[in-house]
């Protein structure tokens, strides 16, 4: 039996260094369970999306999963220029972008961010405060204000969304455990909402 998957979503892995120093030391080949992080979002995402690529420029270390990996094209932009590269390599309008530190990624966490998407540029989830931008649904119209925000010399996540729209999502009561979980790599990274 096939299970169904989004056509035109493409799900991404940033695996690229330019994000490590803000999600802390590059773990995607780290093993747990007997396989590295990287294949165990992969083989999660890989169930989620009929397309998947990798954002990474250590293209050699991702060869293994037999997925299309794609260099950084804007260089020293951090977690920007991750996604740059991701909206600019995907086919699809939409990008479904997951952090290589995130191995406890849960199908039940993407469909329920993907059920909750409202048309915004960026839909990701805000909990206890902090939104989450390691794990979200991005659309290519974030393109042309991270190019531009490179062009100017801002390169922080925080001054791109001020230029898009954002749907921050609440987990309510049931979601939030399994989102704690997953998100627990990358907590230390994620964004205080300012005011």
């Amino acid at each position: 039996m096939t299970m169904w998957k989004y056509r035109h979503i493409t799900g991404v892995i940033l695996a690229s260094n330019e994000i490590m120093p803000m999600v802390g030391p590059n773990n995607s080949l780290q093993v747990f369970d007997g396989k590295p992080f990287i294949q165990h979002i992969a083989e999660t995402i890989q169930d989620v999306f009929e397309k998947v690529i990798i954002i990474s420029d250590q293209q050699e270390d991702c060869r293994f999963l037999n997925l299309p990996v794609y260099s950084d094209i804007i260089k020293n932009c951090s977690l920007l220029g991750a996604i740059h590269s991701a909206l600019v390599n995907i086919e699809t309008e939409d990008a479904f972008i997951v952090s290589s530190n995130m191995p406890f990624i849960r199908k039940d966490i993407i469909h329920y961010i993907l059920k909750k998407e409202n048309g915004a540029d960026i839909t990701i989830i805000n909990s206890e405060g902090k939104i989450q931008p390691f794990c979200g649904l991005y659309k290519s119209s974030c393109i042309l204000p991270i190019a531009m925000n490179y062009t100017r010399g801002f390169v922080s996540f925080q001054s791109f969304i001020n230029q898009v729209s954002i749907r921050e999502i609440t987990p309510d009561a049931t979601m939030q455990p399994l989102i704690n979980y997953a998100f627990g790599g990358v907590n230390s990274s994620c964004f205080a909402l300012a005011g």
